[in-house]
């Protein structure tokens, strides 16, 4: 009879002890936000080129939270999934050091962090380039790459949004998203 009731003890014991498991392991989850929108949600105007079509706007809002271990730098990377746009740059930062967690609102050329480096998007550009589809609703992705090293190890230049996700993701510790829709 002692042999039957053991297994109940044991699974009565994970049933207590699972809750503590599941909450250490959501407090180290990297991710990423914005004030702007919420995951899934449309861009706001301000950030987009609207129907004048200037896609020189203010830089998205971003704060970061659950780094992991080891992390010396971010990357921020930011493209167009919309077929015709075949994976449009709008925005990749390097250098990013581990103890910044935010960028402002129009940080982008104005208030980055001094060792961060703004590359050309495909506009041609250096720093952000707003939302601009040439028609219907695109949908964005914003991916910051938590890297074990200080500095970004290639030359990032003239790559797709897609292949640049690839080669990030490869040399990173983790990565978190955040997506958009505009207009």
């Amino acid at each position: 009879m002692r042999l039957k009731r053991m297994p109940w003890v044991v699974i009565a014991l994970c049933i207590v002890l699972a809750p503590l498991s599941a909450e250490s392991v959501s407090a180290v989850k990297f991710q990423l936000f914005s004030k702007s929108f919420t995951n899934g949600a449309g861009i706001p105007a301000r950030h987009g080129c609207g129907p004048e079509r200037d896609w020189k706007k203010p830089s998205l809002p971003l704060n970061w939270e659950g780094a992991p271990t080891g992390t010396q730098s971010f990357t921020i990377l930011m493209y167009d999934l919309h077929p015709v746009a075949q994976n449009w740059v709008h925005w990749l930062v390097s250098d990013i050091p581990a103890g910044v967690t935010q960028l402002t609102q129009g940080a982008s050329g104005l208030s980055m962090p001094p060792q961060a480096k703004e590359y050309k998007n495909t506009f041609g550009n250096k720093g952000y380039g707003a939302p601009c589809p040439p028609s219907g609703t695109h949908r964005y992705r914003i991916e910051i790459y938590a890297l074990p090293t200080e500095s970004l190890s290639f030359n990032p230049q003239g790559k797709t949004g897609e292949v640049l996700s690839e080669m990030l993701a490869k040399r990173a510790l983790a990565v978190a998203r955040l997506e958009g829709i505009y207009p």
